[in-house]
């Protein structure tokens, strides 16, 4: 595992990371293996946001959340909860980063799996700086643009490509919102990585959805009849409804709480 951060940045503000990463290492007080944690924290997190909209998957997700959640104490799940509130404050300051890859690496998750590496954020600008330079046009042309990786991973690369083009829009047409034309879409075979990017562009009020499964074998399509491999974003169905978006995920994260279906 690498070196945990300090406390306390140079400038003397709280480091959320260091802050973040003190939080998920205590739960248990090293009762439970850390990616355990990691793993509840990612599902039950993720269950909490789809069932604030997704009503045909909330039952079956629900019974998941409690069978996840009996293996923690009550405690343990509202410090879980509360870790989803960082993340939104910290995607609040800041859009453009993958808060939740940079901790899963520092904290040395990545060695669960042999060969599993999330491209850091940097390189992830890049690529989707080539890969969306025309989106303006196509929004100016077609008024959407479709962003979609098959092999997104925790999602950083959709992240960054969503920070891209909010930028060039704005610089182009300040009158418009790049929430109202972009549709971001994402497949990954591992329901852990796919989730964590499934987290964070829900918060940052993304319209899209990820998939959960093998996108050779089982790529998204069109006639789907099995939806519960799909983790629709909150702001999915108010984008196809054409309604606008009056707040957003981060906004209700302190909601959240009331929203368990885990009964303590």
């Amino acid at each position: 595992m690498k070196k945990v951060r300090k406390m306390v940045s140079r400038s003397g503000a709280p480091d959320p990371y260091a802050y973040f990463t003190k939080v998920i290492c205590s739960i248990g007080n090293g009762k439970y293996d850390l990616w355990k944690v990691w793993q509840a924290f990612v599902m039950l997190n993720a269950i909490a946001l789809s069932n604030l909209h997704d009503q045909a998957n909330a039952p079956e997700r629900t019974r998941t959340y409690n069978e996840i959640a009996r293996n923690f104490t009550c405690e343990e799940v509202a410090l879980m909860h509360h870790l989803l509130d960082v993340v939104a404050i910290e995607l609040g300051k800041n859009p453009d980063q993958d808060f939740l890859g940079e901790i899963f690496m520092n904290l040395g998750l990545n060695n669960h799996w042999t060969g599993q590496y999330f491209t850091p954020y940097n390189i992830c600008k890049l690529i989707s700086m080539i890969s969306c330079q025309n989106s303006v046009s196509m929004i100016e042309q077609q008024g959407m643009f479709y962003l979609n990786d098959p092999a997104c991973g925790a999602c950083a690369t959709l992240i960054a490509g969503v920070n891209n083009i909010a930028y060039a829009l704005n610089e182009a047409h300040p009158e418009l919102q790049w929430i109202d034309h972009v549709v971001v879409i994402g497949q990954d075979i591992d329901p852990i990585a796919g989730l964590m990017g499934y987290i964070q562009l829900s918060i940052l009020g993304c319209c899209g959805l990820i998939k959960i499964g093998d996108t050779l074998s089982d790529p998204i399509r069109e006639d789907e009849t099995d939806l519960s491999k799909y983790w629709l974003m909150p702001w999915y169905r108010l984008c196809y409804l054409e309604q606008p978006c009056q707040t957003t995920v981060s906004a209700r994260a302190d909601e959240l709480e009331d929203d368990m279906p885990f009964n303590c």
